[in-house]
Formats: structure tokens, C-alpha cells, sequence
């Protein structure tokens, strides 16, 4: 998109003139998230140096957050109005040779950003942001046997100590700041307090008290034994939904954030559907705190940057189909069962031109399982030096040491795997689809695993980084070679065409623990659902026996045992040499065959030899070839 980039607009620090004007603009788009709501903002916009302004009758707020400056998704008006204003904040981006970076609040912005400007944005769901969101009733009742354990907490709390709940006003507002003065004094004194964090909240305490009455606060205080014990400030965020901004209570007083908490839904929010408790900002204490009370719904935030690298979403569709149509040759009904089982919003990543997408591929979430021998494992971490924010590291080295210093064990860390990199034939040697793959590789910082089409296309991958690290084999077994069927197999296996969730669940642990003591690529069970619903699509079916599962589909005229729970030297007994020469009888095929491409990983250099360790035996596969 080419924006010119001459533009003036007249952003302002925050304040409380601009509350009325920017309130009305949250009625229009009727907000979800606490983040934009004018309380938000003013409260915390010292700490963000945030400004708003009026851009095509929106509301648009810009901070800074990192060294980042930021803005806010055009807010209120037409979605023409929210068009013209986009347009403009692009403007005065580019007015200083920058990306623009935006926060955005909701599944509609969303949506209406790759409407307005598809592939110029890159938009990515900020889990460490969602807001938890409760039914107040839960909330203010706590009935159920999931929250009885907050219902102990209180009646510990109410056995202890002579206890009151009362709303906060002007004239009790203070004794909340003299509660802040001394929680933040004591929190101070530890190591790992983080001090401009912590400043900023009583920054942002001491403005809502300041301004309590003005901008329409509402709170309450609990009281033990007379003196404040916890405190609590929220704001009405839309009309049927309470947000919650502070709650502050001494930890060492068992209770008593379970009891604000119920008192503050209780009384505060009689008539309000939800309340909003913010978001956990990734710290695994408060996300701890904030599930245990089983959040109704969450309200998703993203954050949007500008990118000649966006993802794909469904309104691409059918450039999708085309593209991989022309560079695979796939009929368009297995590439639309494909899209409508495995694509999502965020695991697609493209390149466009003019509005087209003329490169792509897909990242597929699954674990490495990497067997680890203690005493060898101690010597590598030892040796190697890995950083601290290496998760294969960390995982490997939070291991609990085996009594046994030769017993192996398996250490899991998350990977992706790289399908259908597709350019078209148009665009190609322009190196979009390596750009793609270290993209990929910097934005999720987890390795890459693929099996690649072709072994002409290994040294395309080593130029970007992978080396091979799972075995590839090739066996296939003649008809006329395979013990006749004299052996009685009656009764003792079956072939599965319905992949029901017990069959599934059922092949998950049989293949979990086959392939357990060797490295190998492990699928949850949604991946692993799709590989075999993929293969009854294509024609395939299950063989499953006491002794094994045997996954297998006809191909060009041969049975083609895509996966096989089975050991090959075992295939080799007269039992399965049996079932094999029925398999072939029943599809009319003279061979059988297993082939597997092997695979390559991209990762960090540090961990490399880590993995080739235990490469040898590596095993990839049901990648969906």
C-alpha cells in the first residue's frame, strides 16, 4: 500500500476533557476489552506517554510501549470513517520511515483490517493479554464443586478475624492509599520485585483515587479486625460488563482476595452480566489464579505490524487452492478438506504481490521427543554453554538426574512442520519461500522440521540452516514373495474405515509408546486425528491386531503402508507376512511398500549436536505427503 506520507495530526497528552467525546466512542463500537476504555488509558498514560486525538470521527490513541510507538485501531464512526482513519495513521507512520504497529481489541477489528488492507498487516493473538471474563453471578455466589476451594479460603478468613465489606467513597477512599503505601513498601523489599512495574500501578492507584468520583469509579474495601485488608477499583466497561482494574489484598491474609472478590461481584455489580478481570500479562502465578476460577469466556487482543510477510486467512481461500493446485497438482476437494480441518488464521504465512499470494506455507504445531542419557546429557549441557532462553535447554536441564546414570529418558520440546511451501511459477528465484521460513523461524524461535518432496531439494534446505536428522528408508514386499495365507488370521485383526475418537485415542497410545526410547516427532491428538481421517479420505484404511497398527492406502496400483506400528523384522512372520498377502488380494495389488523421506530440522547451532545424538533412528512421519 502506498500511502503519502504529508500529513499533520493533532495528538494530545490524555485528559479529562477528553473523556466525554472518547466515551462516545466506545458506545459505537460497544468494547470488549479493557485496554480501551477511556478509565484504562487515563489511568495508566504517564507510564505510556499515551496521547489521543480525532482522526475521521475516531478515537485514536498512541503510546509508547518498549521504545515501541503504538497505536490504537481507529475507534467509533463508519467503517468508512475507521477506513480514512487507518489510512492516516499509516501516513504518519511511513511520515517517519516506520512500520505502523497497532493494538487491536476485538475479532472484528480484526477482520476489518484484512478487509481494508489485506496482507499489509501481520496480526498475531496476544495470549499474555486476554482478558479473563466471569459470569458475575459465579463470581458473587461461588456455588459449585470447582470453586469450593475459594469458599474455604473465605471461611478461613471469616473464622479469623471481625469482618466488613464497604464501598469505597469519598471519604473512605484514602485508606486504600494507605494500604498501597504499605503493600508496595513491603513488596519493594524483595529481590525480584519489579520496581518500575510496581510504580507504575501506584501511579496509576493514586490517579484513580485522585480522580474517583470524575471518572465514574466504583470499588469497595474489606476490612479485618477494623483495619483495610484488601481493596478493590473497577469501572463499567460496557453496558453489561464490569471491569476490574485494581484488587490489591496482603498475601499472607488467607482469604482475602477470594472474599473482596466475591463481595465486589456482589455488591458492586448488581445487574451486570460479566466482569472483566483483565488480563495475567504472562506471569504463571496470576494465570494460575485467574483459571482457577474458570473464566467464562476471554477476550482476545492481538497486535497488528506491518509486514511484507502477513498470514492467510479464509478469505483467501480460493488463491490458496489455486496456488497449491498449480504447485502440487492435488484435486481441489482433498485441499479443501485439508483447509477446513487443519488451516487456521495463524499458521499460514504468505507473500503477496498486488494483493495476490504468490508464495506460502504452512506451520504445523507438534513436539520433538528426544530420548536423553543422563550421564551424556550432563556432559553436554556442561559443555555447550546454551542460553537461558533456549527451551530445549531448560527442559533438558530441569531433568531430574536418574539413579541410573546410563537409563534414558525422554525430553519434549515444541517444533513446527513445515508443509506445502508453495510459489508460484511466476515468482519464483526471488527467495520468498526462504524468506518465509526465517520469518517463521525468528517470530516463533521454536526449530523447524520437514520433509522435503525431493532429495534435489535438500541442498536447497541446507542453504537455510536444516541438516537431516531422521532416518529414511525404503522397503516393499512382493505378493508373490509373501507367505501364502495359510496361516489362520481369522479373528485376529480388522481394518477400520471409521476413525472414531476411541480408535484414534487408542492409535495415539499404541503409537506413543512404540515409538518411545527413540527420537521421533510426537502429534497431538487433533494432528493425529486429521492424519487418519486424511488417509480415509484418500481411500485409506486401518489395520489394527494385538500385534500392531498398520496405516495403509493404495497408490498407483501398490499398498502403501504409510505408517506401521510394527517392527519390520516382525512384518517378516508368518502372521503378518499373512495379512500382507490378504491386503494385497483384497486391493488387487502384487507390492506393498513403506517409504520414508526422512527429514530435516533447522535449530539453533548450540543444540545441534544435541540432536544429532540421537538422530540416527529419528523418525518423521504421518506429514501429510
Amino acid at each position: 500500500m502506498i500511502i503519502d506520507s504529508n500529513v499533520q495530526i493533532p495528538f494530545h497528552p490524555i485528559n479529562l476533557e477528553d473523556m466525554w467525546w472518547y466515551k462516545a466512542r466506545e458506545r459505537e463500537d460497544n468494547v470488549q476489552a479493557c485496554d480501551s476504555i477511556f478509565g484504562s488509558i487515563f489511568l495508566w498514560s504517564k507510564a505510556y506517554y499515551t496521547e489521543v486525538a480525532k482522526i475521521a470521527g475516531c478515537a485514536v490513541v498512541r503510546y509508547y510501549i518498549q521504545g515501541q510507538q503504538v497505536y490504537s485501531y481507529p475507534m467509533g464512526g463508519t467503517e468508512q470513517n475507521r477506513q480514512q482513519a487507518l489510512e492516516t495513521i499509516l501516513k504518519l507512520a511511513h511520515a517517519k520511515n516506520e512500520k505502523l504497529w497497532l493494538s487491536v481489541f476485538s475479532e472484528s477489528q480484526k477482520e476489518e483490517i484484512n478487509r481494508f488492507s489485506p496482507g499489509v498487516f501481520e496480526i498475531d493473538g496476544i495470549r499474555d493479554r486476554y482478558d479473563y471474563v466471569y459470569e458475575t453471578e459465579r463470581l458473587a455466589t461461588l456455588k459449585g464443586k470447582k470453586l469450593s476451594a475459594k469458599r474455604n479460603h473465605i471461611n478461613r478468613f471469616i473464622e479469623k478475624y471481625e469482618w466488613s465489606y464497604e464501598k469505597i467513597t469519598y471519604a473512605n477512599k484514602e485508606l486504600c492509599w494507605e494500604m498501597e503505601e504499605n503493600w508496595f513498601a513491603l513488596r519493594m523489599q524483595e529481590p525480584d520485585a519489579q520496581k518500575r512495574e510496581l510504580e507504575a500501578e501506584k501511579q496509576a492507584i493514586r490517579t484513580a483515587l485522585d480522580h474517583y468520583e470524575e471518572l465514574d469509579l466504583t470499588g469497595g474495601i474489606l476490612k479485618a479486625d477494623g483495619k483495610v485488608a484488601a481493596f478493590t477499583i473497577g469501572e463499567r466497561l460496557n453496558q453489561d460488563t464490569m471491569v476490574v482494574h485494581f484488587e490489591k489484598a496482603y498475601p499472607d491474609t488467607q482469604g482475602a482476595f477470594q472474599l473482596i472478590n466475591r463481595e465486589f461481584a456482589a455488591n458492586n455489580c448488581k445487574g451486570i452480566k460479566y466482569i472483566n478481570r483483565e488480563e495475567d500479562t504472562g506471569d504463571p502465578g496470576l494465570r494460575k489464579a485467574k483459571m482457577s476460577y474458570y473464566p467464562d469466556k476471554f477476550a482476545k487482543k492481538y497486535y497488528a505490524i506491518e509486514s511484507d510477510i502477513t498470514y492467510a486467512t479464509r478469505q483467501d481461500e480460493d488463491q490458496i487452492i489455486e496456488l497449491w493446485k498449480e504447485c502440487f497438482g492435488d484435486e481441489e476437494s482433498y485441499i479443501r478438506f485439508y483447509l477446513e480441518h487443519r488451516f487456521t488464521e495463524d499458521n499460514m504465512l504468505c507473500i503477496r504481490e498486488n494483493g495476490k499470494i504468490v508464495s506460502m506455507a504452512s506451520f504445523l504445531p507438534a513436539s520433538l521427543k528426544i530420548p536423553v542419557e543422563s550421564r551424556i546429557m550432563k556432559q553436554d549441557l556442561s559443555e555447550s554453554n546454551l542460553a537461558d532462553d533456549n527451551r530445549i535447554a531448560k527442559q533438558m536441564s530441569d531433568n531430574r538426574m536418574s539413579d541410573n546414570p546410563m537409563e534414558d529418558c525422554m525430553q519434549s520440546t515444541d517444533v513446527l512442520y513445515v508443509y506445502a511451501v508453495a510459489t508460484g511459477s511466476e515468482y519464483r528465484n526471488k527467495g520468498y519461500a526462504a524468506k518465509i521460513i526465517q520469518h517463521a523461524f525468528r517470530k516463533w524461535k521454536k526449530p523447524l522440521i520437514l520433509q522435503h518432496a525431493s532429495e534435489s531439494l535438500e541442498g536447497y534446505y541446507e542453504k537455510q540452516g536444516f541438516f537431516t536428522c531422521f532416518k529414511r528408508y525404503l522397503y516393499d514386499f512382493a505378493a508373490e514373495n509373501l507367505l501364502p495365507g495359510c496361516v489362520d488370521t481369522q479373528g485376529e485383526f480388522e481394518i477400520i474405515h471409521d476413525f472414531t475418537e476411541e480408535v484414534i485415542r487408542d492409535y495415539e497410545e499404541k503409537r506413543n509408546a512404540f515409538f518411545d526410547g527413540r527420537m521421533y516427532v510426537k502429534w497431538d491428538y487433533e494432528a493425529l486425528a486429521y492424519a487418519l481421517r486424511e488417509n480415509a479420505f484418500a481411500g485409506g484404511y486401518l489395520v489394527r491386531a494385538k500385534q500392531g497398527y498398520l496405516l495403509c492406502r493404495v497408490e498407483e496400483g501398490a499398498v502403501r503402508i504409510v505408517e506401521s506400528l510394527v517392527h519390520f523384522d516382525e512384518l517378516k512372520s508368518d502372521f503378518w507376512e499373512s495379512i500382507l498377502q490378504k491386503l494385497c488380494q483384497k486391493d488387487s495389488c502384487h507390492i506393498l511398500w513403506i517409504h520414508n523421506r526422512g527429514g530435516m530440522i533447522l535449530q539453533k547451532k548450540e543444540n545441534a549436536e544435541i540432536i544429532k545424538k540421537s538422530s540416527k533412528k529419528g523418525y518423521l512421519g504421518l506429514t501429510l505427503d
